[in-house]
């Protein structure tokens, strides 16, 4: 059952009139409206995986259903975003799901993340960072930073909308080897309109392309990591072993250029 106070617990009154009748597993407040709340409930222990995500704008009068498009999965928590006020996270017993529209719709959110329990949620605001903490497979983060900036742009072009920092790394101790706890992949988000199967081109400051792929992306938006690798160089000696050592860009001024079928886009980044 679920009970309001509004009177820091003095009395309590029940508000499960218009729920299931289901474990519920965690509640959250709105940060944007007073009487708002959300709640997530589970019918896993009557095995039933039908995933139950309701809101009230009434402090708990009625309630509304929003679990809409959700895949068939129980859910666990539930988080709103905390700058924008239609933008809510859950994290089910398969993943982590978005929705930009309160709940009107949901989608999988990110990838790398393991078809896991998701126990709990939280969004550093500081460094605008989704952290989920699934059960036996670890804790992940996801930057909503590109998230923030495709909800405040134009959204019928495509376009490359946010790139992070790339930083070749720095060589270790011995002076020999790379010491990889001080590299920064770059990440490139982006938005599309349609589905689409793009070429990706990495251009260096002299016009030659340094890298190329192919790959198939999704309708809206999109990231797309590279490693700052340009090559793999086999040094091979009298015996039948050899070690790889990779070959990383130069610092400089690059350029990512994406093309396919619907798809022309291309924006300036430093390499440092």
């Amino acid at each position: 059952a679920a009970w309001i106070s509004r009177d820091d617990g003095i009395t309590w009154k029940d508000i499960s009139d218009g729920l299931p009748a289901k474990y519920i597993k965690s509640f959250a407040p709105s940060r944007f409206s007073e009487s708002r709340v959300y709640v997530t409930l589970s019918g896993i222990k009557q095995d039933d995986f039908t995933p139950m995500v309701f809101v009230s704008d009434d402090y708990g009068t009625t309630w509304n259903n929003i679990s809409s498009n959700m895949p068939h999965s129980p859910v666990n928590v539930i988080l709103e975003d905390s700058e924008y006020e239609d933008v809510l996270y859950v994290g089910t017993f398969n993943g982590t799901l978005l929705s930009i529209d309160r709940g009107q719709s949901w989608n999988v959110m990110g990838k790398g993340l393991p078809h896991s329990f998701v126990a709990d949620m939280t969004i550093m605001t500081r460094g605008k960072d989704l952290i989920a903490a699934t059960h036996g497979r670890g804790i992940y983060k996801i930057d909503l930073e590109p998230l923030y900036v495709y909800l405040s742009a134009n959204r019928d072009s495509a376009k490359i909308l946010y790139i992070t920092e790339a930083k070749l790394p720095e060589m270790d101790a011995s002076g020999e080897k790379p010491d990889f706890t001080t590299h920064y992949n770059v990440h490139f988000s982006f938005f599309i309109p349609r589905k689409d199967i793009l070429d990706i081109n990495i251009i260096d400051p002299d016009g030659h392309t340094v890298f190329t792929e192919k790959q198939e992306f999704r309708e809206g938006l999109n990231t797309w990591r590279w490693d700052l690798v340009t090559g793999i160089n086999k040094n091979e000696e009298d015996n039948p072993y050899f070690y790889k050592q990779l070959e990383f860009a130069e610092p400089g001024l690059y350029m990512i250029k994406i093309t396919g079928k619907n798809t022309d886009m291309e924006k300036n980044f430093i390499i440092k």
